[in-house]
């Protein structure tokens, strides 16, 4: 399984590295996944090295010669994230990004995610929210139900520093909240493996791994031993 993960991810830096190569861009972050319904699509956010914050939005339809499709300097939203899923069970995978910005209804600079959808020419705005539940420190796309589609999985700070894992689902119109972690001291990692999600969790007495569990009532952590 390790082998297979990481001979899908040298395939696809060998796939950024060659639509990326004969330009002056350096792609930083890059996801891949079916936009449109009806084909495959690299989309990547440029930038330098060790960069904060990254600049244009680029997305290249690989099912047909590996050619550039879109391209749009985003640099004034500040993005520091990048994922690809489907977030409303359509069939089509949107495009998240993380941007640090003021929003009308929240004027102070904070991370909030983004969601767009690709008609195949343009970005189609599907929710540009002004925050989560909470104030977060990254946010993930994962299908904790197993009803393939993907859910938002922030990790969220409660008032007094603690963290947990939210989720929410996509209804209709804007991301409704799903169910939750107890709070922990604090949330060092979170990745996924094996089909599952993990955290690094950290407390007075160091940090141990978990997976998350759903339950009927919440979001289970389950500690394990490598």
């Amino acid at each position: 399984m390790k082998l297979r993960g990481y001979f899908l991810t040298v395939v696809l830096m060998a796939i950024v590295a060659l639509v990326t190569g004969c330009s002056q861009d350096k792609a930083i972050l890059h996801a891949r996944g079916n936009l449109t319904g009806e084909g495959d699509f690299l989309v990547v956010l440029t930038g330098e090295d060790g960069q904060r914050y990254l600049k244009d939005l680029i997305i290249y339809d690989t099912g047909n010669g590996k050619r550039e499709v879109f391209r749009k300097d985003i640099s004034h939203l500040n993005p520091w994230k990048l994922m690809v899923g489907d977030v409303d069970g359509d069939g089509k995978d949107e495009i998240s990004i993380g941007v640090y910005k003021e929003s009308p209804l929240h004027p102070v600079m904070a991370k909030r995610p983004f969601f767009y959808n690709f008609d195949g020419e343009d970005l189609v705005p599907k929710w540009r929210g002004s925050r989560l539940s909470r104030p977060f420190e990254d946010f993930h796309l994962f299908d904790i139900d197993n009803d393939q589609v993907m859910e938002v999985v922030g990790e969220e700070y409660l008032e007094d520093g603690r963290q947990v894992l939210n989720t929410y689902k996509w209804r209709e119109f804007g991301f409704e909240g799903y169910k939750e972690t107890q709070a922990v001291k604090s949330i060092q990692k979170v990745f996924t493996f094996e089909d599952r999600l993990h955290a690094i969790v950290g407390d007075d007495s160091g940090n141990a791994r978990y997976y998350v569990e759903e339950m009927e009532d919440g979001l289970e952590w389950r500690e394990y031993r490598e």
